[in-house]
């Protein structure tokens, strides 16, 4: 009962408008993939062209396929940090499973452009030790120049993103047009939370603490403070029109 009251009494006092906070990062997902398509398809076009540039001014069509891939790199990082924050404070909102459920995609999107990175590199640190100076390819028995070492490689990386970055947008577009409530507001975490307290008889004979509960617990009583301070602000606000109603018919 004092959890349906609870409820009953921020559904009241909080338009859903006011309680659910979109996650917009779909701008930056499609940015991220635009850039990793550009990527793969400067791989393609520039050696096409790459001949009649004078190599006394130019790096190797090798070092600039690498820049490329840094830049690449460099851009994944500031997207994950802005992608990071939204979502954090979407957690601090009171969206907790949701976010939880969709990190490994989050997640998925550095660690997929880091890993090719390094992949790259010790493609590279091969390249430079075993490939022929004077020689296009790296080896007799496999017409491969460096330059498709690096396509294969930023294929790979696009494979691997396209469809992460699909099912994160998806994903995310469903929620913002879902429009749910927090999820403390469905009772999810404050079952959950008493699921995950530890029996009497746990209690000091464990050393290792639950983080997932702490976090739960932390996130929860933000989300309470934050309540907690919309219902003063509109306490205020009634007490003030009540005073003005209560003069007027004076």
């Amino acid at each position: 009962m004092v959890l349906e009251d609870m409820r009953d009494l921020l559904l009241t006092s909080d338009s859903p408008d006011q309680l659910f906070k979109p996650i917009r990062t779909l701008p930056i997902v499609i940015f991220l993939l635009a850039s990793d398509v550009t990527v793969l398809i400067t791989s393609f076009v520039l050696p096409q062209y790459y001949n009649s540039l004078d190599y006394q001014r130019h790096p190797s069509l090798y070092a600039t396929l690498l820049y490329l891939q840094i830049t690449l790199w460099v851009l994944t990082v500031i997207a994950d940090q802005l992608i990071t924050r939204k979502h954090q404070k979407s957690q601090l909102s009171g969206f907790l499973e949701f976010n939880r459920k969709i990190m490994p995609c989050m997640r998925a999107f550095l660690i997929t452009v880091t890993s090719c990175s390094i992949l790259l590199l010790i493609t590279a640190a091969v390249a430079w030790d075993y490939c022929p100076r004077d020689k296009e390819t790296c080896s007799q028995f496999v017409p491969l120049t460096p330059a498709h070492y690096v396509q294969i490689i930023l294929s790979l990386q696009t494979c691997i993103l396209l469809p992460v970055c699909l099912a994160y947008s998806v994903r995310i577009h469903q929620f913002n047009a879902s429009h749910p409530l927090p999820d403390i507001l469905e009772g999810q975490m404050v079952y959950s939370l008493s699921r995950s307290l530890p029996a009497f008889e746990d209690v000091g004979v464990r050393e290792t603490t639950d983080d997932t509960l702490l976090e739960k617990q932390a996130e929860a009583i933000h989300f309470l403070k934050e309540h907690n301070a919309r219902l003063s602000r509109k306490i205020l606000s009634l007490t003030d029109q009540l005073g003005r109603y209560s003069d007027a018919n004076v």
